[in-house]
């Protein structure tokens, strides 16, 4: 009970946030043309890469250990600011350098200030996973949301004020966003999750000297690949749109990719709900949970896709004529969108409860897909042929991972869209159960 009552609030801040991120997504492309919000989506994504690159997998690590109680608080917060304040410079400052050499055209100072986001953006991802680990995971979802929240206040302010909000101010209120976040962050982990006042220096020793740092380099390693993996089998085709086609274009199609991205926060949610909350499960109840979670899961995606689908057009041709390639290219997302999202929960089921190098083999597969189609796709059709490319390499990594999921499970292959009778039976306590409390609340 208590885990789909987290699930229904973390669902209610992915809500807002989803909200939020609409509105800074449509404000960025309204004020920017086409062209410089394709500029600007590739700025933003090169630090996202960057940090990804760094992280190696430690925020999930992380996360795991402190909830099965191998480290403290204080140890993982001190390890993760020892790591990130010693391999941020050298992040900006080899990035900067290779960067300018495959992307000759981007401006040398928006670069560098997207970059100056890296440190933070891994600050925000360690100290997220922490809370995460502490079954806090509210806090997670609201700090995984709030660089969005306060970059979109910043935005609206500024058009307030401004007649004009350029690229230059837009790459900064991205910078201040993830920035302040880091700030509210530290505070709160001070305030919520620290046991005592131990001096940095104490807890930069500790993190040298204790072996645990091993073991949690060596579990993170396990998913470290697989999120690469995977997140070039997301953003690989938007790299090459910026490298290949005009800047125009890449608009375009981060506006489609936007869309998809809103309604990817559903499945986000769930997958890392059940990624922190599964191993605390009785044995009996997690085949069960993860079947009801995957068709809340589709529902959800379900009827966001019929809204799109009935008034996506309508919504972009408010944004602008300048994008009237993003509601095709959206539509042809729209599968993908389905298998990744199944793919996301079904990763983080396979990762805690079997074996975590499958989600590997699964994403390796996929990226090697996805490479070979957009390279043969985009060339000819363009940001549509990235769309179908896309689609068609989610739908390999879902297949490889859910065959191995049912193995392992003895599951019907069609299980995850059928109800069992024990998962009629787990809807009928729940339903009771709620009736009940509000018979209670009613009665007081």
């Amino acid at each position: 009970m208590k885990f789909l009552k987290e699930i229904s609030f973390s669902l209610i801040i992915q809500a807002i946030s989803l909200l939020v991120t609409v509105i800074n997504k449509f404000a960025f492309a309204k004020v920017l043309d086409s062209n410089g919000f394709g500029l600007y989506n590739l700025l933003i994504i090169l630090p996202l890469l960057l940090s990804l690159l760094f992280n190696l997998g430690l925020g999930h690590s992380i996360s795991y250990h402190i909830s099965k109680k191998i480290v403290n608080n204080n140890f993982a917060y001190y390890f993760v600011i020892t790591y990130t304040v010693s391999i941020s410079p050298l992040i900006i400052c080899l990035s900067f350098f290779i960067l300018n050499l495959i992307y000759s055209d981007l401006p040398n100072i928006l670069l560098f200030f997207s970059l100056l986001t890296v440190p933070f953006l891994l600050l925000n991802y360690f100290l997220s996973f922490i809370f995460l680990g502490n079954d806090k995971s509210s806090y997670y979802f609201i700090f995984n949301n709030l660089p969005v929240i306060i970059t979109t206040v910043f935005l609206l302010v500024l058009l307030f004020i401004l007649d004009d909000v350029n690229l230059i101010i837009s790459i900064n209120l991205y910078f201040l966003g993830q920035f302040l976040t880091s700030i509210i962050m530290i505070i709160t982990v001070h305030n919520k999750l620290l046991k005592s006042s131990e001096s940095y220096y104490k807890g930069f020793l500790v993190c040298l000297k204790n072996d645990l740092v091993k073991d949690i380099f060596s579990f993170g390693i396990k998913m470290y690949f697989a999120s690469i993996m995977n997140f070039l089998n997301y953003r690989l085709d938007t790299l090459l749109i910026g490298k290949l086609l005009p800047l125009k274009l890449l608009g375009n199609y981060n506006l489609a990719v936007n869309f998809a991205d809103s309604f990817g926060k559903i499945s986000q949610t769930i997958s890392l709900l059940v990624y922190s909350k599964l191993p605390r499960l009785a044995e009996n109840d997690k085949k069960v949970m993860v079947n009801l979670i995957i068709k809340l899961n589709l529902i959800l995606l379900v009827i966001g896709s019929l809204v799109m689908f009935l008034i996506g057009d309508k919504i972009i041709y408010l944004i602008g004529t300048d994008y009237s390639y993003a509601y095709i290219a959206f539509l042809l997302l729209v599968p993908g969108m389905f298998f990744i999202a199944l793919f996301r929960i079904i990763y983080h089921v396979v990762s805690v409860e079997y074996n975590a190098n499958w989600g590997m083999y699964a994403t390796f597969f996929s990226l090697i897909s996805t490479i070979a189609l957009d390279l043969i796709l985009i060339p000819v059709y363009g940001i549509y042929g990235a769309s179908v490319a896309s689609s068609l390499s989610y739908s390999v990594s879902f297949l490889f991972i859910y065959i191995y999921y049912i193995k392992q499970t003895n599951s019907n292959f069609f299980s995850i869209f059928l109800i069992s009778k024990r998962e009629k039976d787990t809807i009928k306590r729940l339903a009771l159960n709620l009736i009940k409390r509000g018979q209670n609340t009613c009665s007081r």
